[in-house]
């Protein structure tokens, strides 16, 4: 019970602290991935100018849309750069590792929350193979 409470807690905070008021062009003026800036010796660097750059490009297209875009314009675009992620995974060796994979997975959740599908995260959360 303490733990569900503190989960909710949790998840409560960072609304208040970080979703609440998260757009396009903040995820735009942001570094993303900042805490890997610069790459630490895991991973490569240009793994990370990689992601970053896909990312960019999905919150471009995802900016381009509808004030609330379709779901299968959501579902479209996310699964175009969870694909694109696995890729340069695998070209990388293998670079996403447990925190990588957290930083990634919270930036797709805050994808899907300023294109209003947060529900979609079920679906990501399957088609990653990192």
């Amino acid at each position: 019970m303490a733990a569900r409470d503190a989960k909710l807690q949790a998840e409560r905070n960072r609304y208040e602290i970080r979703l609440k008021d998260l757009t396009w062009d903040t995820l735009l003026a942001e570094t993303m991935f900042a805490r890997r800036s610069p790459s630490p010796p895991f991973p490569p660097s240009g793994f990370v100018d990689a992601v970053r750059g896909r990312f960019r490009d999905a919150i471009l297209e995802m900016n381009g849309m509808a004030s609330k875009p379709s779901k299968q314009d959501v579902h479209r675009v996310l699964r175009a750069l969870v694909d694109q992620i696995n890729v340069l995974d695998e070209a990388y060796g293998h670079a996403v590792e447990t925190e990588e994979r957290e930083d990634l997975c919270e930036a797709l959740a805050e994808l899907a929350f300023v294109a209003h599908r947060p529900a979609l995260m079920d679906e990501v959360n399957k088609w990653w193979s990192w």
